[in-house]
């Protein structure tokens, strides 16, 4: 089954977009929860956590956690495209 409300943003935050790894990611922390009416929903399940792009991965860790903590036993995370920086391409 596709859970799409299940995984909530509890506060806002400013916007990924010129962000560092680290600012990233420190800009996500307490950023997702689960909703309480769906604890029991992933307890103890295995989760496939699906995000369009992933940069730094900031989003996806912190969603994981997010789900972990509600209850999940493992995150799978697909993304259908990676942001690729010039520094991490290898010729």
């Amino acid at each position: 089954p596709v859970k799409q409300a299940g995984l909530i943003r509890k506060r806002a935050t400013k916007s990924q977009s010129g962000l560092s790894a680290r600012q990233r990611k420190r800009n996500l922390v307490r950023a997702f929860e689960v909703r309480p009416s769906h604890k029991t929903i992933f307890e103890g399940k295995t989760i496939l956590l699906i995000d369009d792009v992933m940069t730094t991965g900031a989003t996806l860790r912190a969603a994981s956690q997010a789900l972990k903590k509600g209850g999940a036993a493992q995150i799978h995370v697909l993304t259908l495209a990676r942001v690729v920086r010039p520094q991490d391409m290898t010729i």
